[in-house]
């Protein structure tokens, strides 16, 4: 049976942050496409040693805010979650850099007017600040979650002041505190090194 939803979180400093944006587009690929390469990477490094040969598959998510009229697609709107998305498959044999160009060829396809009129979704728009300066508050920190009732794990990434931020969401019936962990540690160790970053 399901027990309690808990989370491994991990958030790189804004000066790592930049320097995977930067390595990212020296590389012409998205910031979304590394994180998802990494994502399955850790996922092939950890999986029960029956199942590393096997193929992962995810979610390949996109934004609907910037297709919503204003003042919905707008800063100045109250944050909403506005996603849609479809399956991705990826194999073990590729290497890091091959996951990461078919996530950027999946990505760049992105959504037609048919399937927008056809799917309903959410994604989060985060504001620093409220209000005034005299008469207001700062948001400092946003953290996304679900409650989780199975074995699978749920990944949330996001950049929120300049940094990038990773949590995995999860059901401790099913995983540990170590485990998701590690999860988050190979998730790192892979973004950066297959980025050739140095954590700042």
């Amino acid at each position: 049976m399901p027990a309690g939803t808990y989370s491994a979180a991990f958030a790189f400093s804004a000066a790592t942050t930049e320097k995977i944006v930067a390595a990212c587009k020296e590389r012409s690929i998205s910031v979304t496409s590394a994180v998802h390469a990494s994502v399955a990477g850790a996922n092939f490094a950890l999986a029960d040693a029956a199942a590393r040969d096997k193929h992962y598959t995810s979610t390949v998510r996109f934004s609907l805010r910037p297709h919503l009229p204003e003042p919905y697609s707008t800063p100045a709107f109250a944050a909403g979650l506005y996603t849609t998305g479809w399956m991705k498959r990826v194999e073990p044999q590729a290497s890091w850099a091959q996951h990461a160009q078919d996530y950027e060829d999946e990505y760049r396809k992105g959504v037609t007017r048919d399937f927008l009129d056809a799917h309903r979704g959410a994604v989060a728009t985060h504001q620093r600040s409220y209000g005034t300066p005299e008469a207001g508050f700062q948001v400092k920190a946003v953290s996304v979650g679900v409650e989780i009732l199975f074995r699978q794990a749920v990944t949330f990434v996001w950049t929120f002041r300049n940094q990038l931020n990773l949590s995995v969401v999860y059901n401790e019936s099913f995983h540990s505190a170590d485990q998701m962990s590690q999860f988050v540690e190979k998730f790192s160790s892979l973004l950066l090194g297959g980025l050739g970053v140095q954590d700042a």
